[in-house]
Parts: structure tokens; C-alpha cells; sequence
């Protein structure tokens, strides 16, 4: 569902969506930002994806009366994850910068994917892969303003991840007293990030 102007807008994409990510793309040459969405599926039979779309005919501010009048969902690229997808989080966020995603599986795997235009098409590629859980990987965040970036999963772990290194190892990797399962994950400050277990 997309919100804009206090009129909701729901589409359907064929597929059971587990998480969304609304991200804004470059300027447009009038100055206008183009809003760009970015879906996780789960539990699907013929394979999971990523997948960025972007809304057009969205942010009228009016309700619309007819079925020709509702926007529509303009699938741009997909790839395919080796899972369900279970988070994903905007890597980078400055004005200019590549379309970066950081995602998360039940596999226990994370990838830093990166959307780039190749003759007025989009293209999703891989950057890097990390498998640092025993189970299920929950939750992804990342730290803006540098390369880190923290994964949590159904094992108890924390990592930390330098993603400009190159490794697929985690920089830091805290395992919880009780092995309790984590859930969620999000910096509160660049050294400083809050979990919540089960």
C-alpha cells in the first residue's frame, strides 16, 4: 500500500510480499523526486524475489472513481533471493547515489544488492553475500554515514559487518548470554544499535 497526499493506494503483485521499502530515486530533470519501492516475497513455490517497482499516477490527492483512473505498479527489475526474505534496508540514501539494498533471508544469508540503469532500465547485481547465521537471519540495519551494517538471527547472534571490506566474514560478532532468539535490530547512534529478543 502507498499513502501520499492522505489517499491510500493498494496494488496487487502476484506474489506474497514479507517486506517493503520506499525509497526516493534521483531527481527528475523538472527537479520532482520519482518514488521507488522495493518488495521482499516469501514462501513462494516458484522461487522468492526481490523486486523494484515504481508507482506512477500516484500523489493526485483526489479519490479516484473509475478503475482506469487508480495508478499502477511499474515493475522495473527482479532478482532472486535464496530464500524468504525476512528484511531489507536502504544502504545508501544520499541524493545521487546508487539504489543499494541490504536484505536478509531465512537461509540465514545477507546481500548487499545495488540497482544500476542501463539504457533506461533498471538492473539489480549482487555485491556481496554473507552467510553468518546458523538459522534464520530476522532482521538487517545499516549504519548511514559509513560501511557497517548489523545482521540478528534466530541463533542468538549479533554481527557486524564491514561491507566495504570485502570479507565475508563479521567485523564483530556478539552471541546473546541465553541463546535467545533475536528479532529486531536498529542503530540508535553510529556505535550504539538496540535489539529485541523472544
Amino acid at each position: 500500500m502507498v499513502a501520499t497526499s492522505s489517499v491510500p493506494y493498494t496494488f496487487f503483485v502476484g506474489h506474497k510480499v514479507s517486506k517493503v521499502a520506499w525509497i526516493q530515486d534521483d531527481k527528475t530533470q523538472s527537479g520532482s523526486t520519482l518514488p521507488l519501492i522495493v518488495s521482499g516475497s516469501a514462501d513462494q513455490i516458484d522461487g522468492n524475489k526481490i523486486t523494484l517497482w515504481r508507482p506512477t499516477g500516484v500523489g493526485h490527492g483526489h479519490m479516484h472513481d473509475t478503475q482506469e483512473d487508480f495508478p499502477d505498479l511499474v515493475n522495473l527489475a527482479e532478482w532472486s533471493p535464496p530464500d524468504s526474505v525476512t528484511d531489507l534496508k536502504r544502504f545508501q540514501a544520499a541524493p545521487g547515489d546508487s539504489i543499494k539494498i541490504m536484505s536478509s533471508c531465512l537461509s540465514g544469508e545477507m546481500s548487499l544488492l545495488e540497482a544500476t540503469v542501463r539504457e533506461q532500465s533498471y538492473k539489480w547485481k549482487e555485491l556481496s553475500r554473507w552467510r553468518l547465521h546458523q538459522d534464520a537471519c530476522i532482521s538487517v540495519d545499516v549504519n548511514t554515514g559509513s560501511h557497517e551494517a548489523v545482521s540478528i538471527g534466530e541463533d542468538g547472534i549479533l554481527n557486524v559487518i564491514d561491507v566495504g571490506s570485502g570479507t565475508s566474514k563479521a567485523k564483530r560478532r556478539i552471541v546473546t548470554g541465553e541463546g535467545a532468539p533475536l528479532r529486531a535490530v536498529r542503530y540508535l547512534q553510529p556505535n550504539i544499535v538496540a535489539t529485541l529478543s523472544t
